[in-house]
């Protein structure tokens, strides 16, 4: 079984698995997740004078908001099992809201504040993609630039495709790739930012170019490449520079593993296990990928961005980019989706520049969402309400941070009260149920097991994947009459996989960092009996691939 069998990774509630068929949001909250949402397209005029030209509205801060918001946070986190969260409102260039709830590490007294370090995870490409929008602004690039102009060697699948693939399509995940493709490849990797850029040469498109959204963090992966190469400096250098430290954002990170601060929420997960509690797991180490995905922050930091969002670029009067910075990072580049979803106002959905835009209750609505092994994170604006809020959470399987942001949209644009935590605790409730019958349903194949059609030492080899590179099983016997059998892989120096006979060609695969899988991998074996290859799908928290190993 997949460790999170109805979600996507990230990503990315709008992270939902398209194909899962207990999600009624199906591909809508899958784009929102990882981050998109959008509309039909309106006439270009209208758009532009929409972005430009935002009507000011000073709303009163809704009564959900003073009256019921502590009482909503506390049973959601009590349904969920959420350890700590964290909630940040802006408005009107105040803060309104700027709150921890709960405990940094279960077990413990240590309360969450507002400086409690949370990863924002894919909440980072709004971050990159500022800078992008800000270089294009100082005409040191064109954002429809090709990317082979600052990357020679740069390759796609499509050779014709090469010439032609833009920052713009990079920025807003139009590569024509399906969504999350190769993740499982570049999480927690030892291959490098230049590596992984390769990688996508190796990736068989799954639409028409620039014909359909496909969230690709590898592609943000690419544009930190394309800005190092402009700029001679780091993605990171020049976000630091340019963002963070104008703004005094002093407790923003760029890597969860170096950071060095004891006020840091744990990461937990209630996938992978029929007992429903929350279970550690190891921090990520997203240096290869963390233009897409990599950066750690606080509340305090978060909402210091809002504010500047909020005001066209301005922070304490003082400017910090340009509104013409700004305005292009929420341009409408991809269709995300233009299916209404029952019960919710949501017109259109549209992906801009790491930032998705959706038009919700007639308002236009940005926001962004983000997920990393143990966390959430929505990062939502509505500039007409001169409203931004941000919400922190542990627990990756926890759907409650997407409920609140919607409890939050709803109260500020005037809506009538629905209690999305209801809705949204019943989807959860089905999926664990099913995610625990599928556990379940492995381990008695494994009790069940007798002996394999072929030796068990005949696994033991290197097996290799054009795509990932190579991993090696080895056997290992307890004494106990038992034969372990463990999985390592190349790239991912820390992970392993251990394997449990089930019946027919099949074992059970269970990765040692479970936001990996627990999953059934597939022997092959030649006509003659020879072990010539495994296959497995990761955790599609990751992606939604079937990798094959042939052996060596």
């Amino acid at each position: 079984m997949n460790a999170n069998s109805d979600l996507s990774l990230n990503s990315s509630g709008w992270e939902e698995n398209a194909n899962s068929p207990n999600m009624p949001f199906n591909a809508s909250l899958k784009v929102l997740a990882f981050m998109a949402l959008y509309q039909p397209k309106l006439p270009t005029l209208l758009a532009f004078l929409l972005l430009c030209f935002p009507f000011v509205s000073h709303a009163q801060t809704p009564s959900f908001i003073s009256d019921s918001l502590d009482r909503y946070v506390q049973k959601g986190m009590q349904n969920w099992q959420i350890p700590s969260m964290a909630v940040g409102i802006v408005q009107d260039g105040k803060i309104i809201i700027s709150k921890g709830y709960g405990v940094r590490e279960l077990g413990t007294a240590k309360q969450v504040d507002e400086n409690t370090l949370f990863p924002i995870a894919s909440n980072t490409k709004l971050f990159v993609a500022t800078a992008f929008a800000h270089l294009a602004h100082q005409k040191k690039l064109n954002l429809d630039d090709p990317v082979v102009n600052y990357l020679p060697s740069f390759k796609m699948y499509d050779a014709q495709v090469t010439p032609l693939l833009s920052i713009r399509d990079l920025l807003s995940h139009r590569l024509g790739l399906a969504g999350h493709k190769a993740d499982f490849v570049a999480w927690n990797t030892s291959y490098s930012r230049s590596q992984l850029t390769q990688k996508l040469a190796q990736l068989k498109p799954d639409f028409p170019f620039r014909q359909q959204f496909g969230y690709s963090n590898l592609g943000y992966v690419a544009a930190g490449e394309v800005m190092a190469s402009i700029t001679g400096n780091t993605w990171e250098h020049e976000v630091d520079n340019l963002l963070l430290k104008p703004l005094g954002m002093q407790r923003t990170y760029f890597d969860l593993t170096t950071i060095r601060d004891s006020n840091v929420a744990k990461p937990y997960s209630t996938c992978c296990t029929t007992s429903d509690q929350p279970i550690t797991l190891p921090y990520d180490s997203l240096g290869s990928i963390g233009a897409a995905t990599g950066m750690v922050s606080c509340l305090k930091d978060m909402n210091t961005w809002m504010l500047m969002q909020l005001d066209s670029g301005r922070y304490q009067q003082k400017s910090v980019v340009p509104w013409e910075t700004i305005a292009a990072t929420r341009q409408p580049n991809t269709i995300a989706s233009t299916s209404p979803i029952p019960g919710f106002p949501i017109e259109s959905q549209f992906y801009a520049l790491g930032v998705s835009l959706l038009y919700y209750a007639g308002h236009q609505v940005f926001l962004h969402t983000g997920t990393s092994f143990g966390y959430r994170s929505a990062y939502c604006i509505v500039p007409d309400k001169k409203v931004a809020f941000f919400i922190f959470s542990s627990n990756d399987l926890n759907t409650f941070y997407e409920a609140l942001l919607f409890q939050l949209l709803d109260s500020y644009l005037g809506q009538p009260y629905t209690n999305r935590a209801d809705y949204f605790f019943k989807g959860y409730q089905r999926r664990q149920h099913n995610a625990k019958e599928i556990l379940t349903m492995l381990d008695k194949r494994v009790s069940a097991a007798k002996q394999p059609p072929f030796s068990i030492n005949s696994l033991k080899g290197t097996y290799h994947n054009p795509l990932y590179g190579n991993l090696t099983i080895t056997t290992l016997g307890t004494g106990k009459g038992k034969t372990n059998i463990l999985v390592r892989f190349e790239h991912h120096p820390s992970l392993t996989a251990q394997l449990d006979y089930m019946d027919g060609n099949e074992f059970r695969m269970t990765f040692s960092n479970v936001h990996f899988g627990i999953t059934p991998a597939t022997i092959s074996v030649s006509l003659s009996g020879v072990v010539n290859g495994i296959a497995f799908a990761p955790s599609d928290f990751l992606d939604d691939d079937v990798y094959k190993f042939t052996k060596k």
